[in-house]
């Protein structure tokens, strides 16, 4: 966020690109989701980081010569390889001879990708500092190569007041049923089906006491041995859960709710 600017220092804009896009998962998580991107796809600079030790002990099964931690480092020491150097056509060929010609271009890899690999002790609060605190001074010094300023944060600022005008749209609507306007055609129609709700009706808190008084004339309501009502009834347009426990909590229904209707409640005390 801090390196996403638009102007240098002296106010004028940038015609080179600035900052970065920051994602990673762990493990083999990430090897499924966004390894081929890395490998085939556009150069993306990438971090590896790894552990000597790991948090958990329970990791070796007997039996075993390595750990559970030795198999994901065997990855960790593999795919820089893999991003730095690659795979060439000939030298699948001679891994595989007689691989089909017309697969072959599917699976090279052309390598030439950076990444910088980064070995710590063990997962700790100190060598998480330690990486909070390099990236933190990579984030700066990137702001003075590029000669932008990455510790201002005028960036959130539309957003943020933007957000305070829906909020007061959201307000409205849910003490007075007014509806969204003076909105752009697109974020209306989104307003007003997120009021709506799924089932096309609102739901609200209500005190408990005043609700299980309704709720318990109904001729159809059950209680249970304290006599409270155990059954989650529709009144009006509003779903209410009945457990007598101080507040009654609004509940959605599976299907579109029906005036006067009653619905069984199963607690999850």
């Amino acid at each position: 966020e801090s390196n996403g600017k638009g102007v240098t220092l002296e106010g004028e804009a940038v015609d080179y690109t600035v900052g970065e896009i920051d994602f990673g998962e762990s493990g083999t998580n990430s090897q499924h989701s966004f390894f081929q991107l890395l490998h085939m796809g556009q150069p993306i600079p990438c971090d590896f980081i790894g552990f000597v030790e790991s948090q958990n002990n329970l990791v070796h099964t007997e039996g075993e010569s390595l750990s559970s931690h030795d198999e994901l480092m065997s990855n960790f020491f593999a795919q820089p390889d893999a991003l730095a150097l690659g795979r060439t056509a000939e030298e699948l060929r001679e891994l595989e001879p007689g691989i089909d010609e017309d697969v072959l271009p599917h699976r090279v890899f052309e390598g030439n990708r950076p990444s910088m690999s980064l070995l710590l002790p063990q997962l700790t609060a100190y060598t998480a500092g330690q990486m909070l605190a390099l990236y933190e001074h990579r984030t700066a010094v990137q702001g003075f190569i590029w000669n932008i300023n990455s510790f201002d944060q005028w960036g959130v600022e539309l957003g943020k007041t933007l957000a305070g005008k829906t909020r007061q749209h959201l307000l409205n609507a849910r003490k007075s049923s007014v509806p969204v306007t003076g909105m752009n055609p697109s974020t209306t129609a989104l307003m007003t089906k997120y009021l709506q709700g799924d089932g096309g009706y609102d739901t609200k808190w209500l005190e408990a006491p005043e609700t299980l008084k309704h709720c318990a004339n109904l001729p159809t309501t059950s209680v249970n041995e304290d006599g409270l009502p155990t059954v989650a009834c529709i009144i009006g347009n509003i779903d209410v859960d009945r457990k007598g426990e101080g507040m009654g909590r609004a509940v959605e229904p599976a299907a579109e709710p029906v005036a006067g209707e009653e619905r069984e409640y199963i607690s999850d005390n």
